[in-house]
């Protein structure tokens, strides 16, 4: 019992000793400019030159698509892609 208090204490200066960084603060603008770069992606890889190209690229990357029910969704399932 004594070796498991020390071990105790222990942790609990090692826990003492190591405060928790602080939060990571994100730019208020990031989602909009996220979305932005995902549209100027989406675009640029609909045109007509790399289309072929591209979306045999992005079917390599993706290994399973996986039906997910989920009531909220408006046909009643969510599709998640792995890879």
């Amino acid at each position: 019992m004594a070796e498991m208090d020390g071990e105790k204490a222990r942790l609990e200066a090692v826990i003492a000793a190591n405060p928790e960084p602080p939060a990571l603060q994100l730019h208020p603008s990031l989602s909009a400019r996220y979305r932005e770069l995902f549209e100027d992606l989406a675009g640029s890889l609909n045109a007509l030159e790399v289309r072929r190209e591209a979306t045999s690229s992005l079917r390599a990357l993706i290994s399973e698509v996986r039906m997910v029910p989920d009531t909220d969704a408006p046909s009643g399932h969510q599709l998640e892609l792995v890879g």
